[in-house]
């Protein structure tokens, strides 16, 4: 096993000597290596399998390691044997199998080099969608639109939401909003007032909001609302805010 992971020593260029002053091996092996090895060997969907995988260090279902990364089964299914194959990864259990980092694998290097692999910001992401499993993986996918359809029938949450949509996203009408009520989610959290955001949260839940957060595209969150929700949400940790393309 443990020549499964003899490529993660860094490929010091003569005269370079060892990792400088603060400098980890990981740092040293990133500054050195030649990058095009690096890019076939963290592919985007290998990136984001590790990142999900370090995240729940439990293991992952194979259709939830699909739901985090965006990819079709067959393609996870791919990139779980491909992990197996390197003794990255290893199969707990014969029937529905959860796969998770092996014991040996280095899983602090391989979630550095599977960040330093992609955008900042959908980091950010997977590690929050994984987190918000962790408190319900066995949860039915979130059907916002049904939640909405049952508010949409009791007048007290319908006018309170078509306030809302009105008063939050005001550059288009409340009906538009109302079809997409994930950015009146994230409008309420962002801009909204404590009485906007619990009504929310009593109509929707906090897993929608959870994946929401998760989703924000880049300018609906200031730093101060950025910080607030993942501690209130119960994140260990809160991600760089998500940022433009420059």
């Amino acid at each position: 096993m443990a020549q499964a992971f003899d490529w993660f020593e860094p490929e010091v260029e003569a005269g370079s000597g060892a990792p400088g002053p603060g400098e980890t091996a990981l740092d040293c092996y990133a500054r050195c290596v030649e990058h095009q090895r690096m890019r076939r060997t963290f592919s985007q969907r290998t990136a984001e399998a590790l990142i999900a995988l370090a995240e729940r260090p439990s293991g992952l279902r194979l259709a939830e390691l699909a739901r985090l990364t965006g990819a079709p089964l067959s393609s996870a299914q791919r990139t779980i044997e491909a992990l197996l194959d390197e003794g990255f990864v290893v199969r707990d259990g014969a029937r529905r199998p959860r796969y998770r980092l092996a014991p040996e694998a280095p899983a602090d290097a391989l979630a550095a080099l599977a960040a330093w692999r992609l955008p900042p910001r959908r980091v950010a992401q997977i590690r929050q969608e994984a987190a918000a499993m962790e408190r319900g993986a066995d949860l039915p996918p979130l059907d916002l639109e049904s939640r909405l359809g049952e508010a949409m029938g009791d007048p007290r949450d319908a006018a309170s939401l078509a306030d809302m949509a009105a008063r939050l996203v005001w550059w288009q009408p409340p009906a538009e909003t109302l079809r997409r009520p994930e950015r009146l989610i994230a409008q309420a959290m962002a801009a909204g007032t404590s009485a906007d955001a619990e009504r929310m949260e009593t109509i929707f839940g906090t897993d929608a909001m959870r994946r929401v957060l998760a989703g924000a595209p880049a300018g609906v969150f200031g730093s101060r609302r950025w910080d607030y929700w993942h501690l209130r949400l119960g994140y260990g940790r809160t991600p760089p805010l998500p940022t433009r393309p420059a």
